[in-house]
């Protein structure tokens, strides 16, 4: 054999295992994200949620839904989640919610099994409409919402754009008020980069659970490859929806402009927002109830599922 035909052996050797490592990886991603869909499907079903689709203008958006096993006259919460986040953000807390409330929660547009196009505008404003299209078709003209992070921004517009429908607001370490830079705020000036949205592998992912929680939940290894992987398709996306809810999501100057019963929980060891935002609220807001959670961080429903729909809980038995 000439020296120019070995190398060309071994060059097709080495390409096709090359080939054969990346059909295994699929492979194996595949039966990954199975066993995350099964354990995910799970957790749903612990908590009486079904998992539904509807269309509105700007494409489809996924919610899930308990009205199967919900009591037809029961208040309703909606329940919004944060940037990077989706609808299973909340399967925890709905464990301890599910029973006594109707529960809508929806990945937001560019989140979750929702629409993610880039050409579609991701603000406050605009999400907040998205949340308005999906209640209507379902009817409902009365609800508590919820909302964390990012969320929180958007269900304290909406309580300002559309009161009559809003019965209360619980804000759970939320965008609106920022007064005080937090920790990541310092850290993003420090690095150059979000280390909240910019995952490429298993340690960013750890690191980004670790500022956002003070004791991060044990994560199977198939699942954080399957988590890592929807964060790095998603990267520019979210940076995306990151700068443009970013730009309206400053809202003290309507604070005082609502009048909703609301509800602030905030985390005590919050990394994301600092906690000086909840007495922004607690002052600004006409009718606010402050709560702190001790060695907590920015997700409290989360990091402390039972406690936090306690105060739910006795927030809307106090208020209805």
């Amino acid at each position: 054999m000439s020296a120019v035909a070995e190398k060309l052996e071994i060059h097709a050797a080495v390409k096709y295992e090359e080939g054969q490592s990346m059909m295994l990886q699929k492979i194996s991603m595949k039966i990954k994200k199975s066993m995350f869909d099964v354990l995910t499907g799970i957790l749903r079903k612990s908590a009486n949620l079904d998992v539904h689709y509807v269309s509105i203008g700007i494409g489809q958006v996924a919610f899930l839904d308990n009205v199967k096993k919900s009591n037809i006259n029961a208040e309703t919460l909606v329940l919004i989640h944060g940037l990077g986040a989706d609808r299973d953000t909340w399967l925890q807390i709905s464990k301890f919610l599910t029973k006594r409330y109707r529960l809508i929660v929806p990945d937001l547009p560019g989140h979750g099994e929702s629409t993610q196009d880039g050409s579609i505008n991701y603000s406050v404003d605009e999400q907040v409409q998205r949340v308005l299209e999906l209640l209507k078709l379902h009817n409902i003209e009365h609800a508590h919402f919820v909302g964390s992070s990012m969320g929180g921004a958007v269900v304290i517009k909406l309580a300002y754009m559309q009161p009559e429908i809003v019965s209360s607001l619980i804000l759970i370490d939320s965008y609106g008020a920022v007064k005080t830079p937090s920790y990541i705020d310092n850290l993003i000036e420090e690095i150059g980069h979000n280390p909240m949205l910019e995952i490429s592998n298993k340690n960013d992912y750890k690191i980004m659970m670790s500022l956002a929680m003070v004791k991060p939940p044990y994560i199977p290894g198939f699942m954080l490859d399957v988590l890592v992987a929807n964060m790095k398709m998603k990267k520019g996306l979210n940076k995306m929806i990151f700068e443009e809810s970013k730009a309206d999501s400053d809202l003290t100057t309507i604070l005082p402009n609502i009048e909703s019963p609301t509800l602030v929980i905030w985390g005590a060891d919050d990394k994301v927002l600092h906690i000086d935002s909840a007495d922004v609220f607690s002052r600004e807001l006409k009718n606010c109830t402050k709560v702190v959670l001790a060695e907590t961080g920015h997700v409290p429903m989360v990091e402390n599922p039972r406690v936090t729909a306690s105060h739910i809980i006795n927030f809307i038995n106090k208020i209805t």
